[in-house]
């Protein structure tokens, strides 16, 4: 991989994720080939997952692109009829449910609500909730376990969800 390019590549040098992809896979549902863009999404999220530790290009560039796969696999899913549990289906391909962004979380509440599937929904959203902690007057976070962080407002690390964020959810 060469300097050119760095900035539209993520996770690691052999197995990148490129906005390519994700444009492709959002064509693929545009063009009503629902399997073809859910399949090409859930294996980007699974790489980006595999992979965010090993290399990390920037926080901001990851979080978009999982945004984006995220989105296209709750659409796929929903034009496929694959809404039951779509909630626990794209925690998943996320890790844990805090590693899930919050327009990906909302859409997804959403469509399995309107799919007549609001069964676990509620928990879902409250098991998401309560992984949050108040930090300042701006922001929601996730802790690290006390053997890694005691202090949460020196926790730069830590996921951050704005107050009005949170109050949406």
């Amino acid at each position: 991989m060469g300097e050119e390019g760095q900035g539209d590549m993520v996770v690691s040098a052999t197995n990148p994720v490129t906005w390519e992809e994700i444009e492709l896979s959002e064509s693929y549902l545009v063009s009503g080939m629902f399997e073809e863009a859910g399949t090409l999404a859930s294996s980007i999220l699974t790489r980006i997952n595999m992979y965010k530790h090993v290399e990390n290009r920037g926080e901001i560039l990851l979080h978009d692109m999982m945004t984006s796969a995220g989105m296209v696999l709750v659409q796929s899913w929903k034009e496929s009829g694959r809404t039951s549990n779509l909630l626990g289906d794209i925690e998943n391909y996320f890790g844990s449910v805090v590693a899930i962004p919050i327009q990906v979380i909302l859409t997804g509440a959403c469509v399995q609500v309107a799919s007549g599937h609001s069964s676990g929904v509620r928990a879902f959203l409250e098991n998401f909730l309560s992984k949050w902690k108040f930090d300042d007057e701006k922001h929601y976070a996730v802790p690290l376990p006390a053997a890694e962080k005691t202090d949460l407002e020196l926790c730069n690390g830590c996921p951050k969800l704005e107050v009005d964020e949170y109050l949406e959810i």
